[in-house]
């Protein structure tokens, strides 16, 4: 995710989806870091 992809899907009212190239249980994204990654592109996660 950047702030980019995150202006233009806003811009044209997309939904967005953040995930990772998971491998093991380990790779599991937590909420908080899910947050960080967000928050860098300018996003929170109600929008």
């Amino acid at each position: 995710m950047n702030g980019h992809v995150a202006m233009v899907a806003r811009k044209v009212e997309a939904k967005l989806l953040l995930n990772s190239d998971l491998h093991s249980p380990d790779d599991f994204l937590t909420k908080e870091l899910g947050a960080k990654i967000l928050a860098g592109a300018g996003l929170t996660i109600e929008k």
